[in-house]
């Protein structure tokens, strides 16, 4: 896998102490690509930004995000190729022995180099089902199509 790249920085607004706004240059790390093996999408992400943040840029409904801090575990996924850290995950969805094998919650995943990954679980479904459209010409339940 190739490494990250360094992206232009990016700047922060925060609020200062005194009551004033600062602005002041990100830290940002490098820009990664993460390889979606289910559909051949890639999306690109920070190494400090999570995979899961980064699967919601592809702006597909249904994507499930649950709690977005590694309890819930429907953001199931398992890294096939590449370097990652990831922060604290509920060990009921993730056992020691699954992370050994590159299980890991999306997001909870951070990636050190581009990776390439397999959607789980509750969140296949939403991820797969535009490319399952596209590839068969089906349409959406509860679409203006649908027969009643």
């Amino acid at each position: 896998m190739d490494p990250c790249v360094d992206p232009k920085p990016l700047y922060r607004m925060e609020s200062g102490s005194s009551g004033g706004d600062s602005i002041e240059v990100a830290e940002t790390g490098k820009v990664c690509r993460v390889l979606i093996r289910d559909t051949g999408e890639t999306v690109r992400c920070t190494d400090e930004q999570s995979v899961l943040a980064g699967m919601e840029q592809l702006g597909r409904k249904g994507i499930p995000v649950g709690c977005r801090g590694g309890g819930c575990g429907v953001c199931k996924v398992r890294v096939l190729n590449g370097h990652f850290r990831t922060g604290r995950m509920s060990r009921a969805h993730v056992t020691h022995e699954e992370e050994t094998h590159g299980y890991v919650l999306a997001c909870r995943l951070y990636p050190q180099t581009d990776l390439e990954l397999q959607v789980i679980g509750k969140m296949l479904r939403a991820v797969t089902s535009v490319t399952r459209q596209a590839n068969d010409g089906s349409v959406p339940r509860g679409t203006d199509t649908d027969t009643k």
